[in-house]
């Protein structure tokens, strides 16, 4: 099982790290029958599955299954994934601390947070964010992973999520319930 407490390794969160390095993209892959999970409240996740399929739990409302190229948002709540069959995955996980300390730079996706926070059910990938996430994944399991790239990948989500999912798509909520 890989828990969500993430080191050096990308295999546990240590509280000691800067929160800088708290907030960023992770990519995962799990063997068929495999477990991950996430036991730490003080995140929010952006969870993307590229391949495979997912079980997950611990997300009251959502369904059960995800499937490929599908993506939900997992507000500060446990949850635990168990592959169906070999499955890659992004993880976005924000620490609420950071964004605590950094409001400015969360602003403008907080409508965007707090409508897949209202829905609790997976989305189907629209092409562009699909396309964005596959890059991203190039990147990351090819060693293309540093500080500016990541905090460069953050805006680029933020901006195609506005995009896709406009103020007042769906509700007109601007309060970050998830994040605060």
């Amino acid at each position: 099982m890989n828990d969500l407490r993430l080191d050096q390794t990308c295999r546990s969160f240590q509280p000691e790290l800067p929160v800088s390095q708290l907030t960023r993209f992770r990519c995962y892959t799990l063997d068929e029958n495999r477990l991950f999970k996430a036991d730490n409240k003080e995140f929010v996740h952006f969870f993307f599955l590229l391949e495979g399929e997912i079980r997950i739990s611990g997300i009251p409302n959502t369904n059960s299954v995800i499937t490929s190229k599908e993506f939900f948002f997992i507000p500060n709540n446990w949850f635990i994934c168990r592959s169906m069959k070999e499955s890659k995955f992004i993880l976005f996980s924000i620490n609420r601390f950071h964004y605590q300390a950094n409001k400015e730079m969360y602003a403008d996706i907080q409508p965007v947070i707090t409508a897949l926070r209202e829905q609790h059910s997976p989305f189907t990938t629209p092409p562009l964010l699909s396309m964005f996430i596959e890059i991203l994944a190039g990147y990351l399991t090819g060693g293309l992973d540093n500080e500016d790239l990541q905090t460069f990948k953050q805006r680029e989500l933020f901006l195609i999520l506005q995009t896709l999912y406009p103020r007042g798509h769906d509700n007109d909520v601007t309060v970050c319930d998830g994040l605060s």
